[in-house]
Formats: C-alpha cells, structure tokens, sequence
C-alpha cells in the first residue's frame, strides 16, 4: 500500500506545488484504491476463467457462436 499512497505527495511535489500535502495524500490514496480495484476484479475474472464461467449470463444459458 505504502508505495502506492507516496506516490501522490511525491507527485504533488515535483508536478504540482501549488496544491496542499492533504490533497496529494488523497491521490495516492485514490491510486491506491484504483489499484486495489483493478487486482481483485482481475484476480475474479481469472478464477471464472478458470471455472468454465466466461460468458455474460448470470445464472442461466449463454449463448455463444457457433
């Protein structure tokens, strides 16, 4: 996590000074989350890959070419 949250301070430093510390802590913690997203829902995708489950039906049939 810790790289992710000092990249917005040391962002707000050297691309930015005109905005506060507190605003270049909330970018990297908003990286950080995006980042956080983009693992888990990758991480999900994989295991429905895995499973067989790679269409866009929930529940039911799904269609597919043939």
């Amino acid at each position: 996590m810790l790289p992710f949250v000092a990249w917005g301070p040391l962002y707000r430093r050297d691309f930015a000074p005109d905005r506060s510390r507190l605003t270049g802590l909330l970018w990297g913690l908003a990286l950080w989350l995006y980042a956080y997203h983009v693992f888990v829902v990758s991480a999900r995708g994989f295991l429905r890959l895995l499973r067989g489950r790679n269409g866009w039906g929930g529940t039911g049939p799904v269609a597919t070419e043939v």
